[in-house]
């Protein structure tokens, strides 16, 4: 029997190409605004800021859009003293406007409410710093339809890493062994549940279009089949 959901967050629940895309449109405009950065000086900037973030930075401060854009101001500076004092807004300019373009997928709530109304529990165990998966948990709503949350912050490691979702398993006080990863990525997700010996449920997503629509993993859970897939 299946007692948890271990659920991935980022293109699980909700589409990320399209929060992404805006944000860093919002993001591109404020530079522009702000310094006169054409628009494909930033992008290559923003590139090259961002690889040099992840070549440094361990899994998962690589991922802080805070740390791409610090590097950004330093190397658009041209010889000056970076703006550091726009860091903090301009990171809040992505981040506002990637939030006001998503919205949960079809059958997220449906997911959330029918599992937890039969006794389940559900954990969010996320790639991405804590500070901004509760800023997304607080847009989309979700704090009073979740048992627990792990941001992989909090173990110094991304996925699949069995550590996030070990953690997860503990703080829903339930053996590693009753939980199943829901999640679009095969390596992070799809390995870590493997690596566990759990059952692994593909989301499906719009880029890929592969797996399975929330509402078909519903079906499966509560098919109480789950083991064997």
């Amino acid at each position: 029997m299946i007692a948890a959901l271990l659920l991935d967050l980022d293109d699980t629940l909700y589409e990320y190409g399209p929060c992404e895309a805006a944000g860093r449109e919002a993001l591109a405009t404020r530079f522009f605004e702000r310094f006169g950065t054409p628009r494909p000086a930033f992008e290559l900037a923003f590139a090259e800021a961002r690889k040099s973030v992840k070549a440094r930075c361990p899994s998962p401060s690589a991922h802080a859009r805070l740390l791409y854009v610090h590097e950004l101001l330093h190397r658009l500076a041209a010889g000056r003293p970076p703006a550091l004092s726009e860091c903090r807004e301009l990171e809040d300019a992505y981040w506002t406007a990637y939030l006001a373009e998503g919205e949960l997928r079809s059958g997220a709530w449906e997911l959330l409410e029918g599992f937890r109304s039969r006794g389940g529990k559900i954990a969010i165990v996320t790639d991405l710093t804590l500070d901004v998966q509760l800023r997304k948990l607080a847009s989309f709503n979700l704090f009073g339809h979740l048992d627990a949350l792990v941001a992989s912050e909090e173990v110094a490691i991304d996925k699949p890493h069995r550590a996030p979702f070990e953690l997860a398993a503990r703080r829903l006080g339930v053996p590693i062994e009753s939980c199943a990863v829901i999640g679009d990525n095969l390596e992070k997700d799809g390995e870590g549940a493997r690596a566990l010996g759990i059952p692994f449920f593909h989301a499906r997503t719009e880029a890929l279009g592969v797996g399975l629509t929330l509402e078909q993993i519903m079906t499966e859970l509560f098919r109480g089949n789950a083991w064997t897939l």
